[in-house]
């Protein structure tokens, strides 16, 4: 039986593109929350 390495793929966080992409969407997605956050109910008219 043959046994044979498996390169080992790089890690996503080591990646400074990765941090800064996930810090950016993260920030949007939270600020839009902020700003515009879930319409009233219509009941309430």
């Amino acid at each position: 039986m043959q046994i044979t390495a498996i390169p080992r793929q790089p890690q996503v966080w080591r990646d400074p593109r990765a941090i800064a992409l996930l810090i950016a969407a993260s920030l949007t997605t939270m600020a839009n929350a902020t700003i515009s956050p879930a319409p009233p109910d219509s009941s309430a008219c």
